[in-house]
C-alpha cells in the first residue's frame, strides 16, 4: 500500500510541474528547452523594437531658433557668436565706447489721429513740393551734437490725404548733409539700422538704406522700402531710426547740413528732407547748391 500511495505522489507532482511549465507567459524554462531558449527570446524582441531616440543635449535648439552653445556650433573663423561678435574674436567690452557712442534707439511716436488732424500747411512757405499729394515727413535731431563722429535722423513719412492708402514700395525718403569725409564715406561709412515699423501698430517693414555722393563734398541719405511691403493707410507712418558714422568714426561738422536742425528734437513737419513717390517729388525741397 506504501509503494502505492508513493507512486501516485510522484505521478501528482509531475503533472503540477507540466502545468506550470506549460501556462501562458510564463518565464520558466520547459523541460526540455535550453537554458539560454529565454535570451534569445529576449534579444529578438529587442532587435524587433524600434530604437529610442536621445537627443544630444550638445545640438538643442536654443529658444531663440539658434543652435545653443555646448558642442553643435561651427568653431570655424566665421562662424557667428551668440553676443554678436565673430567666433575667435575677443568680445566686445560695452564700458568702452568708440569715438562717438552709439546712440540707443527711441520708442516708436504714435501717428495722430487723421480725423482730428487740421488742414496740411507748409511749414515753410514755398519750400516743398508744389502739389500737396497727402504725404508728409517729419524729422528730429536724435544727437543734437553738431560736430561728432554720427549723424542720427530720427525720420517719419505720415499718409494724411490718401484714402485708399498709398504702397510703400513706391516712396523714397532723402536726408541731405554734407560729407567732409568724401575719401571716406560712402564707401567706408557704415549705416545702423535701428528700427523701420508703421505706426501706430509696430508692424515691421523692410526698409533699405543706401548712402549717394553728389558733386561738391554733398551727399544724402535715402530710405526706401521693399516692392512687396504693405500700403500706408492714411492716418497712419512709418517711423525709421538709424544713424551713419565712417568705420574709423571720423568727425563731421554738421552745421551746413542741409537737413540737420538741432532744434528740432521731437518729430516735427521739415521740407528739408524730401520724399518722392516713384519719380514725383510729393513732399518738401531738395537743396539748390
Amino acid at each position: 500500500m506504501q509503494g502505492r500511495g508513493r507512486a501516485l505522489l510522484s505521478t501528482c507532482l509531475a503533472l503540477v510541474t507540466a502545468c506550470v511549465a506549460l501556462r501562458p507567459g510564463s518565464d520558466r524554462l520547459g523541460p526540455d528547452e535550453p537554458e539560454d531558449a529565454l535570451a534569445d527570446d529576449e534579444a529578438e524582441r529587442d532587435d524587433d523594437s524600434p530604437p529610442v531616440a536621445r537627443p544630444d543635449p550638445a545640438v538643442l535648439d536654443a529658444p531663440d531658433g539658434s543652435v545653443a552653445d555646448g558642442g553643435g556650433l561651427d568653431d570655424s573663423a566665421s562662424a557667428v557668436r551668440m553676443d554678436g561678435g565673430a567666433a575667435g574674436t575677443a568680445p566686445v567690452d560695452p564700458e568702452v565706447p568708440p569715438a562717438s557712442m552709439p546712440l540707443e534707439p527711441v520708442e516708436p511716436a504714435s501717428a495722430p489721429d487723421a480725423g482730428s488732424r487740421s488742414p496740411v500747411s507748409a511749414p515753410d512757405a514755398g519750400a516743398r513740393a508744389t502739389t500737396d499729394a497727402g504725404i508728409r515727413a517729419r524729422y528730429a535731431a536724435r544727437n543734437t551734437a553738431p560736430s561728432d563722429g554720427v549723424i542720427a535722423p530720427h525720420l517719419q513719412i505720415e499718409n494724411v490725404g490718401v484714402a485708399g492708402g498709398v504702397p510703400l514700395g513706391e516712396l523714397r525718403l532723402r536726408y541731405y548733409f554734407t560729407n567732409e569725409n568724401a575719401s571716406s564715406c560712402p564707401a567706408y561709412c557704415a549705416i545702423d539700422h535701428y528700427y523701420a515699423g508703421i505706426e501706430p501698430g509696430g508692424v515691421r517693414v523692410d526698409a533699405r538704406r543706401r548712402l549717394v555722393a553728389l558733386p561738391a563734398r554733398r551727399a544724402y541719405l535715402e530710405i526706401s522700402f521693399a516692392p512687396d511691403a504693405p500700403l500706408l493707410q492714411r492716418g497712419q507712418a512709418v517711423e525709421l531710426q538709424q544713424q551713419l558714422h565712417t568705420t574709423a568714426w571720423l568727425r563731421f561738422d554738421e552745421r551746413d547740413d542741409y537737413s540737420f536742425d538741432p532744434t528740432k528734437t521731437t518729430l516735427t513737419d521739415w521740407s528739408h528732407i524730401t520724399v518722392y513717390r516713384g519719380d514725383v517729388l510729393v513732399w518738401g525741397d531738395p537743396p539748390t547748391r
